[in-house]
């Protein structure tokens, strides 16, 4: 698959297909789940974040195409996940039940973060100002609810989750992820709207990053950590997912882009070396392929192949080639694309599989939603930078 082919598949057959089938038509929103066939999968709950997920989707779809088909969805999903996953009290709830009542009460920062990402876009495609109030309200409840202590002087980020009853939770780890979405998140904003103040936000959480996240000594990013901000014990502490400094790298990237800050260039280009490094399965005569978890010092913990590392890995490469004119990053992403529809992704079809073990062989037996976030976006990364014009669904 090449970058033109790419364009072909995308909107002849990856939208079409999705816009048709993703709907949930007894309860608005979309379905969470599909098989090997692309037939629906029944189950019991209708997840925030995949709800939050398909609205930035079909969100950008609607920017990227002349037709209305993804507008409109994008619309239903908005109406439903306002009308059913917010907690009056205040927060996103991690879930519904499929007829949309509150199952699962916890208040998660992923699901935050996923919410305010999904209604930037929202905004940006329709204009529709009822975004804008909603995320105000979403940040109001993740500053007044879920602001963790501070770090010394400093921000010291969001709590992992509130529980049913709105206590903090403590027996998860904290974690950077849920952080590097809410940078994605005010990113998408300041683009949105233009307005510093999401700036300012997305320069608290790179601050985070440096102070605590970042591991300067080995050039990698954590997982994993204490209630202070320091790596967690054993082997969680040494923990690193190649797929996330792929999106960390993409994340800095974008930022210097907005601000100019070399330093975000550098430390982009340390965590793209170090995934590149140590987080690439060479076999040899094999396809390059991303890994799903490797330790500090670069030794393979689990050498599976998910679908989402290598639609990450293809971002990261591009904003090299983009922002840095980096001619290998340019022959890297074509090699990246290239090998996600030789082991993941179906060039004569609009599905993919999901997790593969280091085999190659197939371990999840269905397709989560959720993925068509990383698969849409790092596609349409793919033709913005190649600057390809709109078109038609």
């Amino acid at each position: 698959m090449d970058f033109d082919g790419l364009r072909a598949w995308m909107f002849g057959t990856f939208l079409p297909y999705w816009l048709d089938r993703a709907p949930d038509p007894r309860h608005g929103g979309v379905i969470e789940r599909v098989g090997p066939d692309g037939g629906p999968i029944d189950v019991p709950q209708r997840r925030t974040m995949v709800q939050a997920r398909a609205l930035y989707v079909f969100s950008h779809a609607a920017l990227l195409c002349t037709g209305g088909p993804a507008a409109a969805l994008a619309e239903r999903i908005f109406s439903a996940l306002i009308r059913h996953h917010w907690d009056e009290a205040g927060g996103w709830w991690h879930s519904v039940t499929v007829d949309r009542r509150p199952l699962d009460r916890r208040k998660d920062a992923y699901a935050q973060a996923f919410a305010l990402f999904a209604m930037a876009w929202y905004h940006r495609a329709t204009g529709d100002d009822r975004a804008r109030l909603w995320a105000d309200r979403t940040l109001a409840f993740l500053d007044a609810r879920m602001t963790a202590p501070t770090d010394g002087d400093d921000w010291g980020g969001y709590v992992e989750e509130l529980s049913a009853d709105g206590r903090p939770a403590t027996a998860p780890p904290r974690r950077q992820n849920p952080h590097m979405h809410l940078l994605e998140a005010h990113l998408a904003w300041y683009e949105a709207t233009g307005d510093a103040l999401w700036l300012e936000r997305g320069r608290a959480v790179v601050d985070l990053f440096r102070r605590r996240f970042f591991d300067g000594d080995t050039g990698s990013l954590g997982e994993l950590f204490a209630g202070n901000w320091v790596p967690a014990p054993g082997a969680d502490g040494r923990l690193r997912e190649p797929g996330h400094h792929f999106e960390w790298a993409w994340l800095l990237g974008q930022y210097h882009r907005l601000t100019g800050s070399v330093a975000a260039l550098q430390e982009a280009d340390a965590l793209y070396r170090f995934g590149q490094a140590h987080g690439v399965s060479r076999a040899e005569g094999a396809l390059s392929v991303v890994m799903d978890q490797v330790d500090s010092d670069g030794a393979v913990v689990n050498g599976g192949r998910r679908l989402w590392p290598q639609a990450e890995a293809l971002k990261a490469a591009l904003a090299r080639w983009e922002i840095a004119a980096d001619t290998a990053a340019a022959e890297e992403a074509r090699a990246r694309l290239a090998a996600m529809f030789a082991t993941h992704v179906q060039p004569d079809g609009p599905l993919w599989r999901e997790q593969l073990d280091e085999g190659g062989n197939d371990v999840t037996q269905f397709l989560p939603l959720s993925s068509l976030y990383h698969l849409h976006l790092a596609f349409a990364e793919a033709l913005r930078v190649m600057q390809k014009p709109k078109t038609q669904l």
